[in-house]
Parts: structure tokens; sequence; C-alpha cells
């Protein structure tokens, strides 16, 4: 039971990992406009596009959060065991990108 307590805090962190806003707010002060993105630029990917595991990282952790009583077999269904699962969260926990993306799909 404390695995899926340790599993469940490690979800919650990603999950709060805050935002980290890298526009610049409207009124400055500086008497300045603030930057408008390019129109010829792509719009920005969905959090986890291009990253496949990180999409079944976050529609799994979903999964968990909605039922965790039923954790040990949602990840059991998945293909992984709790300390795999456990240990893939710190890797995107580590990675401020993969982090990011995370946290803004929750």
């Amino acid at each position: 039971m404390s695995r899926a307590l340790i599993l469940l805090s490690l979800l919650f962190a990603l999950g709060c990992g805050g935002s980290d806003s890298t526009s610049a707010p409207a009124g400055d002060g500086s008497g300045e406009a603030a930057e408008v993105p390019n129109a010829d630029e792509p719009p920005p990917a969905p959090p986890g596009e291009g990253d496949p595991e990180l999409d079944t990282i976050i529609a799994l952790a979903a999964k968990i959060r909605a039922n965790p009583d039923s954790a040990a077999g949602l990840l059991a269904d998945a293909g992984y065991t709790l300390a795999g699962f456990s240990e893939l969260l710190i890797e995107v926990a580590s990675d401020p990108t993969r982090s990011k993306a995370y946290a803004a799909a929750n």
C-alpha cells in the first residue's frame, strides 16, 4: 500500500508542477508592446504530441488519479510494474520539457 501512496504522490507532484510562463506581461511598464507570435509559425504541439511514451504516461496517470484503488491493476493492464512506472515518472519530472507537457495535460 505504501508503494501506491508513493506513486500517487509522484502523480500529484508532477501534475502540480506549476506554470513557467514564457510570455511577456502585457503591461510591464516599459512602454513597449508585448511580443506577438509570428502568424507564419505553426502553433505549438499539444502536450505529449510526438512523444508516444509521454502520451501513455499521461493517460495512465489520469486513470490512476480517477481510480487510485485500482492503480496496481491499471498498471498491470498497461504492462507496467509500480516500480517501473514510478521510474518513468521520475524521468519525466527530471526533464523540463516533458515535465511541463505532463503538467499542462493535467
